[in-house]
């Protein structure tokens, strides 16, 4: 949850995002579009990977990937993190899996990993779940929230650097992204993470050091200053 000052002062939600101060929501959109890269899908791949999360629209939009020929097969990868840990009893590649399933795509097209904890665990995990397998795919989708890709693309490079990797995310706005979202009074704290996490996470060896320019520096400070600081890594 925000902390007690953000949640007080700055109440996010479906009918609260417009009742924000301007310098807190003109900051909150510098740093999401740093963190959507956007980039459109070039080319298919062998498989589409699910990263899990909170957020469904992840799992949808990986179904109507493979409906649409991106990829012959899904990968859901998640246990539980911070935001779905106390909410669901199923893992997240359960929750997404069913989703999927609800939207069209077989059963048997869908492999779930549901050991990993973070980004980094489900990158690891599900490459070690095809080595098992003794799969070695050539290219894969992975699959994220829009303020997630960035991270994901670093850590993926980082951590599965022979394979051809592709980021991509829900097809949203910054708005429809807050709009839309089962958990929208935890996005702005959730935003301040990713960015302290590409800087901290070069000094752990997670990915190489990130260039992050100034306009988004000052914006991320901003909403420190505001009271969004709950998601910062330990």
């Amino acid at each position: 949850m925000p902390s007690i000052e953000s949640q007080q002062l700055y109440p996010i939600g479906n009918r609260h995002l417009d009742s924000l101060p301007e310098s807190i929501r003109l900051a909150a959109e510098t740093v999401w579009a740093f963190l959507h890269i956007g980039c459109p899908l070039q080319s298919s791949a062998d498989y589409i990977v699910g990263l899990g999360s909170y957020d469904p629209r992840v799992s949808t939009y990986c179904a109507t990937l493979l409906l649409d020929g991106w990829a012959p097969a899904i990968i859901f990868s998640g246990s539980s993190g911070n935001w779905t840990r106390n909410v669901w009893h199923d893992s997240e590649a359960q929750i997404f899996s069913g989703h999927a399933i609800a939207a069209g795509v077989p059963k048997c097209k869908i492999v779930t990993e549901d050991k990993s904890t973070n980004v980094g665990e489900n990158i690891v995990f599900t490459k070690r779940l095809l080595a098992r397998e003794h799969r070695a795919p050539k290219s894969v989708i992975l699959v994220t929230k829009p303020t997630s890709e960035r991270r994901v693309l670093e850590t993926a490079r980082y951590a599965w650097p022979e394979v051809a990797i592709a980021v991509s995310s829900p097809r949203l706005s910054f708005r429809e992204q807050f709009v839309g979202s089962p958990r929208p009074e935890i996005l702005l704290d959730e935003m301040t993470g990713e960015i302290h996490r590409l800087i901290e996470y070069p000094n752990r060896d997670y990915f190489s050091i990130q260039s992050i320019p100034p306009n988004v520096m000052h914006a991320y400070e901003h909403l420190l200053d505001s009271g969004f600081t709950n998601h910062l890594s330990i």
